[in-house]
C-alpha cells in the first residue's frame, strides 16, 4: 500500500486546508450532519469529483486518524483486520456507484459510542484525498418519573428521573404558571451503552398548588418528554401491591404509608371492612379508640407506629381466622383532606392428612372415598393412578365449620384389580402446597 499523509479530524484548520497540486480528484461528503436513531442504521456517503472509476483506488473510512479504521476497501475489495473492535461484523461497503467514484459505508445498529467525526478518504498512487462527515446519533429516553416526599426543611421534595437518553437531555421544571423553575440538585449518570439517565430534584413550599411539571428535551430532535404532577392533594395513601398471606392462628400486617412522607401523629387514621365498612381499628389524634371496634376483633389488633413521623403505620391482627379472609380500607383523614386504599388479605390452612377408605363394593367395582379437614380456602381434590396420572372423582361433598374452615369428602369407583395403587392429594391453592394419603392397594 502507498504511503499516504496521516489524517486528523479533530477540526483543526490545517487539516481542512491541506491539498496537493497533482491531484485530479476532490471527495465531497454531506453538507449536513447525519442524523439518526440509536439501533437504526446510519449511511455515510462519499463521492469524487469528477465522477472518476473507484475500482483500483484504495477507499478507507476512520476515526480521529487513518489507523482508526471504520471500514478499508482497497481495489474493490474489504480489508477489515485492521478494523477497530467496535465495527467489527457492523459495517458494509455499499458500491453499487464504484464505477462512478460514489461509494456509501452502512454502520448497522448504531451506538451511542458511534457518534461524531468520520473521514472518508481515496487514494491513487500518490494522490489522496479526504473530507469529514458528522454522524449525529441521538435517541428519546423514557418518559419521565416523579416522585414526592416531605422535605424535613419544609416544603415537598420532588425528584424526577428518565433513563436511555442521547445526547445529554436538557431537563426543566415548570410551576403551574408554567414558569421555569431552578433545581436543587442534578445529575446525569451514563449507563454502559453510553445513554443518559437525568436525576434531578427541587423544594416546592407546601402551601403551593396546581400542576407541577418535569419536561427532559433532546436538543437534536427537538422532541421533549414530560411529566406533571399535582400538589392540591396534599397526601395519597399507599398500599401493598400484592395480597397479604396470613396462616390461620398467625399474625397479619397490613401496612400502608402517606406518599409524600409526613407525620400521621395528629391524624385520624382507620381500617375498616370493605364490604361492611365496619371499623376493625381506630387511632385518632394520638390513641386507640376500640370503643368502635367490631366484636371479633376485639383484643386482637394492635396498630404499629415505629415510624408514625413518617407516615407509615401498619395494624397488626394476632391469631387470624378464616373469616378475617378479604379486602380492607385503610384511611388517613386531616381536616377536610380524606385519603384511602385497599388491601386485601389472603388467610390459608392446611388441613388434615387425606384418609382414604373403601366404602363398598358394586358389580365388581370398588368405591374409595377421601376425606380431609381444616382446610383454607376450598381445597381441591385429585386422584393419581400408578402411573401418577390423574383421573376426575365421582362425586366431592364440600362442609364448613363455624370457623369457616372447609372439609371435603371425595369419592371414585374403579373396577377391581385393574388399578394397582391409588392416591389422592388435597391441594391448596393459595400455598401452592398439598398433602397426599397413604396408598392403597387393588389385588383382583
Amino acid at each position: 500500500m502507498a504511503s499516504f499523509p496521516e489524517a486528523s479530524v479533530s477540526g483543526s484548520p490545517s487539516f481542512l486546508s491541506i491539498s496537493f497540486v497533482t491531484a485530479q480528484f476532490s471527495v465531497i461528503g454531506p453538507v449536513k450532519p447525519i442524523l439518526v436513531l440509536v439501533g437504526e442504521d446510519a449511511k455515510l456517503p462519499c463521492h469524487l469529483e469528477p465522477k472518476t472509476s473507484a475500482k483500483d483506488m484504495e477507499v478507507r473510512w476512520f476515526r480521529t486518524h487513518a489507523s482508526n479504521v471504520v471500514h478499508l476497501c482497497q481495489n474493490g475489495t474489504d480489508h477489515l483486520g485492521e478494523q477497530l473492535e467496535g465495527y467489527r461484523g457492523r459495517t458494509e461497503l455499499l458500491r453499487d456507484a464504484i464505477a462512478n467514484g460514489s461509494l456509501a459505508v452502512r454502520i448497522h445498529k448504531v451506538r451511542a459510542s458511534d457518534d461524531g467525526q468520520y473521514c472518508c478518504s481515496f487514494q491513487h498512487g500518490s494522490v489522496y484525498k479526504w473530507t469529514t462527515l458528522e454522524l449525529q446519533v441521538t435517541t428519546l429516553g423514557s418518559d419521565p418519573h416523579i416522585r414526592m416526599e416531605w422535605y424535613k426543611g419544609g416544603g415537598i421534595w420532588m425528584e424526577c428521573t428518565s433513563a436511555g437518553w442521547y445526547p445529554e437531555p436538557v431537563v426543566r421544571w415548570r410551576d403551574a404558571r408554567g414558569q421555569t423553575v431552578p433545581a436543587l440538585s442534578e445529575s446525569r449518570p451514563r449507563a454502559r451503552d453510553g445513554l443518559y439517565g437525568v436525576a434531578v430534584s427541587l423544594v416546592v413550599r407546601d402551601d403551593s398548588v396546581g400542576m407541577v411539571s418535569c419536561s427532559i428535551w433532546n436538543p437534536r430532535l427537538g422532541q421533549e418528554k414530560k411529566s406533571s404532577i399535582s400538589i392540591t392533594a396534599q397526601f395519597s395513601v399507599i398500599g401493598p401491591d400484592k395480597p397479604i398471606l396470613a396462616l390461620v392462628g398467625g399474625d397479619a400486617e397490613l401496612s400502608c404509608h402517606l406518599n409524600p412522607k409526613r407525620s400521621a401523629e395528629h391524624m385520624e387514621i382507620k381500617w375498616l371492612q370493605s364490604q361492611s365498612l365496619n371499623i376493625i381499628h381506630l387511632y385518632d389524634n394520638g390513641q386507640d379508640n376500640n370503643n368502635v371496634q367490631m366484636d371479633k376483633y376485639q383484643g386482637r389488633t394492635e396498630l404499629v407506629r415505629n415510624d408514625i413521623k413518617e407516615g407509615r403505620l401498619a395494624l397488626r391482627i394476632s391469631e387470624v381466622r378464616a373469616t378475617d379472609d378479604g379486602q380492607y380500607l385503610c384511611i388517613f383523614n386531616e381536616g377536610p383532606l380524606s385519603e384511602e386504599t385497599t388491601l386485601e388479605l389472603q388467610v390459608a390452612e392446611m388441613g388434615s392428612d387425606p384418609h382414604i377408605r373403601l366404602v363398598g363394593h358394586e358389580d365388581g367395582r370398588i368405591r374409595l372415598e377421601c376425606s380431609s379437614a381444616g382446610w383454607y380456602p376450598e381445597p381441591q381434590v385429585l386422584w393419581r393412578d400408578a402411573r401418577e396420572e390423574t383421573f376426575p372423582s365421582l362425586s366431592k361433598a364440600l362442609s364448613q365449620t363455624a370457623d369457616g374452615l372447609f372439609g371435603v369428602a371425595a369419592s371414585v369407583i374403579i373396577q377391581e384389580g385393574s388399578m394397582g395403587t391409588v392416591s389422592c392429594s388435597v391441594q391448596n391453592s393459595c400455598l401452592s402446597r398439598e398433602k397426599i394419603s397413604a396408598f392403597i392397594s387393588i389385588s383382583g
